[in-house]
C-alpha cells in the first residue's frame, strides 16, 4: 500500500485487483474517514492516488 494514514484513520476493507475501466488493476480501500482508489500501472507501480 502507497497510502499514508492518519492518526485517528484504520482500514475497514480493503480489496486489491479491482478493475475501475482501464485495462489495468487498481487497489480499493474504505477507511473509517475515507474511499481510496489506488491506480496501478503495466508494472504495477502506482500511477495515481485518488481519496474521497
Amino acid at each position: 500500500m502507497d497510502y499514508s494514514l492518519l492518526p485517528n484513520e484504520s482500514i475497514i476493507m480493503q480489496s486489491e485487483n479491482v478493475r475501475n475501466g482501464t485495462l489495468f488493476d487498481s487497489e480499493l480501500i474504505l477507511t473509517n474517514l475515507h474511499l481510496i482508489v489506488i491506480q496501478k500501472g503495466f508494472f504495477g507501480k502506482t500511477k495515481t492516488i485518488k481519496t474521497y
